[in-house]
């Protein structure tokens, strides 16, 4: 993301976006991970929702499909609604505002 940034202030970002997009998904494989924390995979979750919806427009003009886009949103939410983060109050208020992402996500993409 930080390589991005640096490039898109130097207007020079254009094909960086479908690495970045193929390097969320092999994050998503850190779901799988045992020594994985449940909050690292809540971020996780939302560095998903969050880079599609940042950069949706980009990771089109990449190459990108949509479908490619809610295919990784789809997989991210089954493991992610899978994940018991116990009864803390603020795992799971962290849990209800990814899982509210990831329905302004969706919606953001229709």
């Amino acid at each position: 993301n930080r390589d991005i940034s640096t490039a898109q202030s130097q207007f020079s970002d254009k094909g960086m976006y479908k690495n970045y997009f193929n390097n969320l998904k092999s994050l998503l494989d850190q779901y799988d991970n045992e020594k994985v924390t449940n909050y690292a995979k809540i971020q996780i979750s939302n560095i998903i929702c969050n880079t599609i919806k940042q950069y949706h427009t980009h990771l089109l003009e990449d190459g990108v499909s949509k479908k490619n886009m809610i295919s990784l949103l789809d997989k991210s939410r089954v493991k992610f609604d899978k994940l018991d983060v116990g009864k803390s109050q603020s795992a799971l208020n962290l849990k209800d505002s990814t899982s509210s992402l990831y329905d302004t996500t969706y919606n953001f993409l229709k």
